[in-house]
């Protein structure tokens, strides 16, 4: 039900220091939502370590009788597309592509007090008044009331909307018990883990280790360092130590360590890690964030071993579910997880410089080939060793005087 007196004042921040000083009124807003990616250790992390010069912070704040109750976490990026300069207003925490391998973010929104669903279209008045070109949002949840919200504001305003399918999450019910769940597993996948936990038996012992404590985590986070190198990743993937990831990971693990946000988990191989997962655990949702194994034993499959022992744990204690992200692969595919859609949209204002940019990005596609073109100019510079600044294939240590992922 909409809120019927919609007398709002509007806030913006414009800095992480601002960000910080609301940070009560904001915790208390955000337990409306069960997303890790809309508090505020997550965003002033990610403004830490993302923002740069062609970059504003444009967090807008909502106040009613001088309560706080809506927060769009925003931000003003400049770019190019080609030779044409435009600016556009984002999701703070954002990724290029929402599907791209550097995307950290699994699910964003704009945060309201259920009942003032109605405080959208003053947002968006507000946003209004600025000088942009496009709006571009992702992930947002398909089901999220801020999508019909937004189109109903665009075709009031003439607005030029379109929505795009962002990706499709993975996502397992862990609100139930360990065994019949395993039990429900095909008996050919449950065979398999035998005969991977049998074999692994044959060279040594194995053990599984979980750390989450704040000691245990600046301890052992270099670890994770340690099995990347020795991944498939470091050479023909996406490393955690990308310059794409900006160091978030590390930087987030020890900002929010004494919380036990993050989960790091291990398997053991006679006293050596051989693979990881690192884990968030918001509330009772966990997202099962980065992970990697020694390609010296990726026919032992040590990834869907660790997995196995994750959600044994996570069904016994109380996780109402667990996230693999996106991209449907077979390795997924067989934990028997559920589909949950996300959605991309854009508004453009309605002037001839932005109805050229949605020619161009949306209806002749520049938006889907210039990310095509920049996937295969990364692998080619790739192949010729050529260290490039702004591709996700370039990790921190191969680029001289950087100081990305250098602690590690």
């Amino acid at each position: 039900m909409k809120n019927k007196n919609n007398t709002y004042d509007i806030k913006v921040i414009r800095s992480i220091q601002e960000l910080n000083s609301i940070k009560p009124a904001w915790d208390e807003i955000v337990k409306h939502y069960n997303n890790v990616c809309l508090t505020t250790e997550w965003i002033s992390c990610w403004l830490k370590c993302f923002v740069d010069d062609n970059t504003s912070i444009k967090i807008l704040i909502v106040k009613k009788n001088n309560d706080v109750i809506a927060i769009a976490p925003l931000l003003l990026r400049k770019e190019k597309l080609i030779f044409l300069p435009y600016k556009k207003i984002e999701f703070i925490s954002m990724a290029d592509y929402p599907d791209s391998p550097t995307n950290l973010c699994p699910e964003l929104d704009i945060i309201i007090t259920p009942g003032y669903e109605d405080v959208l279209d003053k947002i968006f008045e507000e946003l209004m008044k600025d000088d942009w070109h496009f709006i571009r949002l992702n992930p947002i949840p398909v089901e999220s009331q801020t999508i019909s919200e937004i189109k109903n504001f665009a075709s009031n305003y003439n607005l030029k909307f379109v929505e795009q399918e962002a990706f499709k999450s993975l996502i397992i019910d862990t609100n139930r018990s360990w065994e019949n769940y395993y039990q429900s597993l095909s008996k050919r996948f449950r065979k398999q883990l035998r005969y991977f936990q049998n074999k692994f038996k044959e060279i040594g012992e194995i053990k599984f280790v979980l750390f989450k404590s704040p000691t245990e985590i600046k301890e052992n986070l270099h670890h994770v360092l340690d099995i990347e190198k020795r991944s498939w990743k470091w050479q023909k993937g996406v490393s955690i130590n990308s310059i794409g990831y900006k160091n978030f990971f590390k930087e987030f693990s020890e900002q929010v360590c004494h919380l036990e946000w993050v989960h790091l988990w291990f398997l053991e191989l006679n006293g050596k890690y051989i693979a990881y997962d690192m884990n968030i655990c918001y509330r009772d949702k966990v997202i099962n964030w980065k992970g990697s194994y020694d390609e010296e034993f990726s026919d032992f499959g040590p990834g869907q071993l660790l997995l196995e022992k994750e959600l044994e744990y996570y069904m016994n204690n109380s996780i109402s579910e667990f996230n693999m992200l996106w991209g449907r692969t077979l390795a997924k595919e067989r934990w028997d997880p559920n589909n949950k859609s996300f959605s991309e949209i854009f508004i453009f204002k309605n002037n001839q410089y932005s109805i050229l940019l949605k020619i161009l990005l949306i209806d002749i596609s520049f938006y889907k080939i210039i990310r095509i073109f920049k996937s295969y100019k990364n692998r080619i510079l790739r192949k010729l060793k050529i260290k490039s600044q702004k591709s996700e294939l370039t990790r921190a240590d191969q680029l001289k005087n950087s100081t990305i992922g250098s602690e590690w």
